[in-house]
């Protein structure tokens, strides 16, 4: 009985028969292949978002990360001040954008590490300042500034270009808070 079902299952050999068996046979060759290329290139491009995802992760990290004023930068910074005389007749003043804790912090530790380099007193950020403009690290003067206040903020902008603080800036403001002519104020904005 077995063998009577195993020849009325198994077709008489026509070549039409031979030819539908590789026919169907190389339809599903080809939809495989075509399955696999469709993968593939799902698979590529998925690893690529994801690289590309990868990648703005890491500069929004880098954007979060606050900025710090390392104790050899410090070093380097009081090295400059031998080179150069001190800052006659000058008041330095230090603020930072109100409500910006990063700002705040940051400009704590370059007032610090500023009013060791020049051997003088100078005030941390308040952070009082309501420039919202004002993005980086600006010194800035007044207007009617004498010349030792020019003079010494140009200096100090050089100095922070010198040991890598990023955007410093250079400005002479009409008034820049302090009202006076040897007055050099350094804002600390956020982070460009």
């Amino acid at each position: 009985m077995l063998g009577e079902v195993a020849v009325n299952l198994i077709p008489e050999k026509h070549p039409v028969h031979v030819f539908s068996v590789f026919a169907f046979g190389a339809l599903a060759v080809a939809g495989y292949a075509v399955e696999r290329v469709g993968d593939d290139a799902i698979v590529q491009s998925l690893e690529s978002r994801a690289t590309s995802a990868e990648g703005d992760l890491s500069k929004l990290k880098a954007n979060l990360a606050w900025r710090s004023f390392a104790k050899d930068k410090a070093d380097e910074l009081a090295s400059f001040v031998v080179k150069r005389p001190a800052l006659p007749g000058t008041t330095v003043v230090f603020d930072s954008v109100v409500g910006n804790a990063e700002a705040k912090k940051y400009g704590d530790e370059l007032a610090e590490a500023l009013s060791t380099a020049l051997g003088m007193p100078i005030e941390n950020p308040r952070g009082l300042s309501t420039c919202l403009e004002c993005v980086g690290v600006w010194v800035c003067v007044n207007a009617d500034a004498s010349k030792n206040a020019s003079d010494g903020g140009k200096i100090i902008r050089g100095m922070f270009e010198k040991v890598g603080v990023q955007d410093a800036k250079y400005c002479t403001d009409p008034k820049n808070g302090m009202g006076g002519p040897n007055f050099i104020k350094v804002l600390i904005g956020p982070k460009p």
